[in-house]
């Protein structure tokens, strides 16, 4: 079997290797991307010790059901980004080499200030990507409250460290549940910290700046892979390491919700198409937080999975469309699909998706997400949980009639001026698109497998006998 210390050791390597040899840099990226795709499918399963010393006193990387998942999800999808901007990418090799090192890094590892080291790699390297888009005031911005969270959260595990003895997470997780004193400041101290990277309000400043003109490249690796992977952290950490209980499970669940509701009205009041996605990201990313702090993680791991997949494509149709016709303002996109139908479909396949249309993941995903919550005795939760799923619903289905809809509703065809641009996508990004939107219908129609996946992946945090879960073959079982 693979070391899975290759995905952190070998893109540094490449990423060295193509500062001296800059002509061959942009296959050198391919290639470091490439072995990763492959190698994530041969790791094994267990905890790796690094260096010789075995934890609590060592360096760890673990490999189990939870990290997995998103480890082939993400190097996956990192590879086809690459890919559908292959042109785009050249000046930024190195540096991309060096993100796909730090997220490998963030979902690896086994110890809490390791997981510090790897957020300062992965967010050095989304700075000097997210310049790219030409924004520099607003990436300046999102450095200054990036590094206000590391330190918050770099202050939060020292303060764990004085009071345990020990980083590690699993070390720390069993001494914490044997009854020490909950150290709230620290718990505080790193949930702010985390709570930037994962868009929780009023954390979550740097958002607009960064995503609302974003690129097909930048939009889909910050707002979907960096996403994802710091939602997976951020589970990690309060679901399987820090034992939260009573107010303190509360006051941070509010935070959720209110960043849920949030979200959700902001996506709803949204005239730019990057707007929408940025929003209705900060939203689900408030929906994971309030499942991992219920303790619901299977259902938060199908959240994120279904987010990844989704906003990957919105935000990569989003920018190749901006890049065309030179913005993303809602109002003037009518028709646009109309003379790129295949892509249209698997736009709106994806956003059917994303609002739990039945026969699509999304509906498994809702169905789950309700089940869980009533199950948990938990009933204005899921009450506010419908209201933002009406409201995703409403802009959604608006969004995706404005796009394909050519004149106003009653206006007779003869008289409907057609559009007179023509929207013109990559065939690489067409596919790209087609194919994801065909993963998440056929796991609408077989969605057991993802399901039991996210079952697996959410007992590795906490093991749950009663978890009831809503399949196709059986309904709820």
């Amino acid at each position: 079997m693979s070391q899975p210390i290759l995905l952190i050791a070998i893109p540094l390597g490449l990423a060295f290797l193509s500062i001296i040899l800059k002509k061959i840099k942009v296959p050198l990226l391919v290639l470091g991307l490439l072995f990763s795709s492959m190698l994530v499918f041969f790791i094994e399963k267990k905890s790796y010790i690094i260096g010789g010393f075995k934890p609590p006193f060592g360096i760890n990387l673990v490999v189990d059901d939870y990290n997995l998942y998103f480890i082939i999800i993400v190097n996956v999808l990192f590879l086809v980004l690459v890919l559908a901007n292959l042109s785009a990418v050249k000046p930024m090799a190195t540096v991309l080499l060096v993100a796909s090192a730090g997220l490998n890094g963030l979902l690896l590892t086994g110890d809490l200030f390791n997981l510090f080291v790897f957020i300062e790699i992965a967010s050095i390297a989304a700075f000097i990507l997210l310049t790219m888009d030409k924004q520099f005031l607003k990436v300046f911005h999102y450095i200054i409250i990036g590094t206000l969270a590391s330190s918050l959260y770099l202050l939060g595990i020292v303060i764990l460290y004085a009071q345990y003895g020990t980083l590690n997470m699993a070390d720390m997780s069993g001494l914490i549940d044997g009854g020490s004193i909950t150290p709230t400041i620290a718990y505080l101290l790193i949930f702010a910290g985390l709570a930037v990277e994962v868009k929780l309000l009023p954390f979550n400043g740097w958002v607009k700046g960064v995503l609302e003109t974003a690129s097909a490249f930048t939009g889909p690796l910050i707002g979907s892979l960096y996403a994802g992977v710091m939602l997976v952290v951020f589970g990690r950490v309060f679901g399987g390491v820090l034992n939260l209980s009573g107010t303190m499970v509360t006051s941070l669940t509010i935070i959720g919700v209110i960043t849920l509701l949030a979200g959700e009205f902001m996506a709803f009041q949204s005239k730019h198409l990057r707007q929408v996605w940025l929003n209705s990201s900060i939203a689900q990313s408030g929906l994971a937080v309030i499942l991992f702090l219920q303790g619901l993680h299977h259902v938060a791991v199908l959240v994120i999975v279904a987010n990844i997949i989704s906003k990957f494509v919105l935000y990569l149709v989003s920018g190749k469309i901006a890049a065309v016709i030179g913005h993303d303002k809602i109002a003037d996109l009518k028709g646009i699909f109309m003379n790129k139908k295949a892509l249209g479909i698997a736009f709106t396949i994806t956003s059917l998706s994303l609002i739990g249309l039945p026969l699509f993941f999304g509906f498994f995903v809702k169905i789950n997400i309700l089940i869980a919550l009533f199950q948990s005795s938990n009933m204005w939760i899921p009450a506010l949980v419908l209201i933002a799923a009406l409201i995703e619903s409403a802009y959604v289905i608006r969004l995706l009639v404005t796009m394909w809809q050519v004149g106003e509703e009653g206006e007779k065809p003869e008289t409907i001026e057609k559009p007179t641009f023509s929207l013109k996508v990559g065939f690489v990004t067409c596919a790209i698109s087609i194919i994801l939107g065909l993963m998440l219908l056929v796991s609408g129609v077989y969605p057991d497998l993802v399901i039991n996946q996210s079952v697996k992946a959410g007992n590795v945090l906490s093991v749950n006998d009663e978890i009831q879960v809503f399949t196709m073959e059986g309904g709820l079982e």
